[in-house]
């Protein structure tokens, strides 16, 4: 991930990617509704919590951890749910890159595995939540207003006619 550098040496030697993500980043307070980004390599799963969220949010997905990366530094979403076996690489190494990269970054694990090591590693990375699969659609709300409460400056705003 990121040619195992640091993350944020990893940005600096791609200059062009670095001005976007910063602008991305100062993007997020002015989003009409917040960015979640979706990193399952499951499709069914990813299916969930697109049809799931697609309604009320602005939804991106990625089914491999290389294209989350992507998607992450030119979205720079507001939430990741983020799978932990993913097929190219785990999810705690990108858990782990997007926190050294933004540590404001509100990161969800999203497992079908809840070991005592997953956890461990889940919480050594600073990530915000971890939700085992099957998703029950409470926990995953529980989740986005978890975010809402830590963040209200990023609650969107009833528009007034």
């Amino acid at each position: 991930m990121g040619d195992k550098l640091p993350p944020q040496m990893f940005l600096d030697k791609i200059p062009a990617l670095a001005a976007h993500f910063r602008i991305a980043i100062n993007m997020r307070k002015s989003r009409e509704k917040l960015r979640i980004l979706v990193v399952e390599d499951q499709l069914f799963s990813r299916k969930i919590l697109e049809d799931l969220l697609h309604h009320a949010y602005f939804v991106d997905t990625a089914a491999t951890s290389q294209e989350g990366m992507r998607l992450f530094l030119e979205q720079a979403p507001d939430i990741v749910l983020l799978d932990i076996e993913l097929a190219d690489e785990s999810g705690h190494t990108l858990a782990r890159f997007i926190k050294g990269l933004d540590p404001t970054a509100f990161v969800i694990m999203v497992t079908g595995n809840n070991s005592a090591e997953d956890v461990k590693q889940a919480v050594s990375n600073k990530v915000d939540g971890f939700i085992v699969k099957p998703y029950n659609k409470s926990k995953i709300f529980d989740c986005l207003e978890k975010f809402l409460t830590l963040h209200p400056e990023r609650r969107p705003q009833e528009k007034t006619p």
